[in-house]
């Protein structure tokens, strides 16, 4: 009966549930290829220095840093995104090219609390946070401006995660930023809209 079930899951395809807001940024980002190259060429530093066994990709996106990262001499990535066609993106990648990352859906906004039965059976993320590194590009805007958590607290969480990492943080002023404040706001007016 296993066998069989193993065969029917091996066989399914994502249900395609349109386009999302962030798996193009990979190709639609408004960097320049020498900030990107810049940017790469930073997290292959730093993998290369620290050689991470686990890192944490936070907004990890399509995993295009977490295989950098991989090919710098980290062994084993988690790629934490909230977006499914950038997560859906990154976990294609990991299967063609046999990388070890393993894609995880999760607002970090709202991480996975403590839960089963007297809230012991399954810990949250912060009590599983065993990670070496983490990364966190383009991805401290998300909940320090678009999610109006302060930004201290944004900080420390990260920083608790890991000994070591890279936070990048994207300004207001930047126009990913920007996209990314007003989708939140129309999405959260939208949801107010419809419960008043």
């Amino acid at each position: 009966m296993l066998q069989k079930l193993h065969r029917w899951i091996s066989k399914l395809e994502p249900a395609d549930s349109g386009k999302t807001v962030w798996q193009d940024y990979a190709k639609s980002h408004n960097y320049s290829l020498k900030d990107v190259c810049l940017k790469r060429q930073f997290i292959i530093d730093f993998a290369s220095q620290v050689k991470p066994k686990l890192l944490w990709d936070l907004g990890c996106n399509t995993g295009e840093y977490s295989q950098a990262a991989l090919e710098a001499g980290a062994k084993y990535a988690v790629g934490f995104e909230s977006d499914e066609g950038a997560l859906e993106a990154c976990f294609t990648r990991a299967h063609q090219q046999d990388l070890p990352i393993h894609t995880v859906f999760m607002d970090m906004a709202n991480p996975a609390p403590n839960q089963g039965w007297r809230e012991q059976e399954r810990q949250g993320m912060q009590s599983r946070a065993s990670a070496d590194a983490v990364l966190a590009l383009a991805f401290v805007h998300h909940l320090a401006i678009a999610r109006n958590i302060p930004f201290d607290q944004v900080l420390d969480s990260i920083i608790d995660l890991a000994p070591r990492g890279v936070i990048e943080f994207v300004p207001k002023s930047d126009p990913m930023s920007k996209s990314s404040f007003a989708f939140v706001r129309t999405s959260s007016q939208t949801i107010q809209g419809s419960s008043s």
